[in-house]
């Protein structure tokens, strides 16, 4: 009978301490978007694109809400600033998303932090990537300049940006 009172004290110590154990729910989120960089990790040949802005539409105009919950899960602590550039990623994200774009092109925030929650305002024009292509050896030079590997030249004047008269050897155009 000892022997059954000992088991039944122990199997009761036993299940109240697994009663005692705290369950513990843990979320986690995080968004990320691009403000035109595309950076691949590994450059076997470049791959460039064009951006296409859609002004057809005008600039998006997006507001964001956040519960005090959301916010406080997109907080780095710390480092305010870090947790403003985190809250900007998430509203380019979400408009992105929702105006199915790659980029948001100019875009201009308003961050309002309360006790409430946060308000993330958006303003810019949506763009998309198109004619993707493997880089040329012209494309080369703005590649290297973009990842900072080389410096810009001095008074170096591209093709495109010359006149009719200056491609052809004529005197360039006087400054006003």
């Amino acid at each position: 009978m000892l022997k059954f009172y000992l088991a039944a004290l122990g199997l009761c110590v036993f299940s109240g301490s697994l009663q005692a154990q705290k369950t513990v729910k843990f979320d986690y989120q995080t968004s990320q978007a691009r403000l035109l960089d595309v950076n691949p990790t590994t450059y076997v040949k470049p791959l460039v694109a064009e951006l296409v802005v859609d002004t057809s539409n005008g600039r998006i105009r997006d507001k964001w809400e956040l519960t005090a919950a959301e916010l406080a899960a997109r907080v780095i602590p710390g480092d305010d600033n870090a947790t403003v550039r985190n809250l900007r990623s998430y509203a380019v994200f979400k408009s992105s998303e929702k105006h199915n774009c790659d980029v948001v092109v100019a875009a201009t925030f308003d961050v309002r932090i309360t006790e409430s929650g946060a308000q993330i305002s958006i303003v810019g024009y949506p763009a998309n990537f198109a004619n993707w292509s493997s880089s040329k050896i012209a494309d080369y030079d703005w590649i290297m300049i973009e990842k900072g590997e080389i410096p810009l030249p001095k008074q170096s004047q591209s093709e495109d940006d010359k006149t009719d008269e200056q491609k052809k050897g004529g005197t360039p155009p006087k400054k006003k």
